[in-house]
């Protein structure tokens, strides 16, 4: 009796593990599917924020991939389009999205300042949502070159091979206390 409790135990275990594989696979391709849709970056915020911890390595595989697009989020209540905004590496979609994560415990609506307008919007945790560079005194407005983004994908790398082993609450109040992965490089949201 023992020993068919035993393989019983032991093809449960196994089950578990492949079809978490399978699942892993599955979160997976879904992000890429998500990520890869033209025009449509709300279903990838979405879908990673529900698959949550699991989603940051398959985003940070993402960071570097030589797509251009347009990024970030423009104000409504403006004709204007910042030029920064156009021509960016698809990439800086994936870290958002890793940043979306770490930084809302629910999508529940948040009030977003553009120049001096505000706008309700669940998504957006950074008035523009782009990455641009920027020294101890001054932002540069411009789309970030691949060799940047390259960079950007090297700090999101280290912090999530520093971070992997906490829990997503763990993180979460880590970027409530410290902010960004970018906070101390010199990228910064804007």
């Amino acid at each position: 009796m023992k020993i068919h409790s035993l393989s019983k135990l032991i093809f449960v275990g196994v089950f578990l593990i492949i079809t978490s594989c399978f699942e892993q696979d599955d979160e997976g391709d879904l992000i890429r599917a998500c990520f890869n849709q033209p025009n449509n970056n709300c279903d990838l915020y979405i879908q990673s924020y529900e698959i949550g911890k699991a989603a940051i390595p398959i985003l940070i595989e993402l960071i570097d991939v030589k797509q251009k697009s347009f990024v970030g989020f423009s104000n409504p209540y403006s004709s204007t389009l910042e030029g920064f905004l156009l021509n960016n590496y698809k990439g800086i979609i994936a870290a958002y999205t890793i940043e979306l994560i770490l930084a809302k415990d629910t999508l529940n609506n948040i009030d977003v300042e553009y120049n001096g307008t505000t706008q309700v919007n669940p998504l957006n945790i950074y008035g523009y949502g782009v990455i641009v560079r920027s020294d101890k005194k001054d932002i540069v407005k411009e789309p970030l070159t691949y060799d940047e983004i390259k960079e950007v994908k090297k700090l999101y790398f280290e912090w999530w091979k520093n971070s992997k082993a906490k829990s997503l609450l763990q993180l979460r109040d880590e970027w409530k206390q410290k902010g960004s992965v970018l906070k101390n490089s010199s990228f910064k949201w804007i």
